[in-house]
């Protein structure tokens, strides 16, 4: 097991859809109501096991202000995302970029065993995928570096 100050190598891949709907207003964040997320662990011959940890819930942007916790404004900061509030208004955002050892301050658990993972986010109204986000997160030994 470790502790989360070990070193955490991230590799993010963003995916975000704003789609138009029949009432002429975009979905986004604010209205699409449903988010899941799990993680896959790399297991030791290269595969993926699915599922190692899964969430879903109904009310997206609170369940992420929840899980952020004491981060969800550096966070929502670092993605140019500033006084962020639930729902999250509809618009363009630039941000700076995010210091990582604000996920300390977070929700998420802080203790995983050494391996990679991959965490996978998905906001969906009525099944359908109007987002998404995915990172690639290696746990190590501080002194397995590469």
């Amino acid at each position: 097991m470790l502790e989360m100050k070990c070193l955490l190598i991230i590799t993010l891949v963003v995916f975000v859809t704003v789609v138009i709907s029949d009432t002429g207003k975009p979905l986004f964040l604010p209205q699409l109501p449903v988010l899941e997320f799990d993680f896959a662990v790399k297991d030791s011959i290269g595969g993926w096991k699915e599922n190692a940890y899964f969430y879903k819930t109904p009310k997206a942007c609170s369940a992420l202000k929840m899980f952020f916790g004491r981060a969800w404004t550096p966070i929502m900061d670092g993605l140019g995302i500033y006084n962020a509030t639930c729902p999250i208004p509809v618009g363009f955002y630039k941000g700076p970029g995010i210091n990582t050892a604000v996920f300390e301050l977070t929700n998420f658990p802080k203790t995983f065993f050494y391996g990679t993972y991959r965490f996978s986010a998905h906001f969906t109204k009525q099944k359908i995928v109007y987002g998404c986000f995915m990172a690639i997160v290696e746990v190590k030994r501080p002194w397995e570096t590469d």
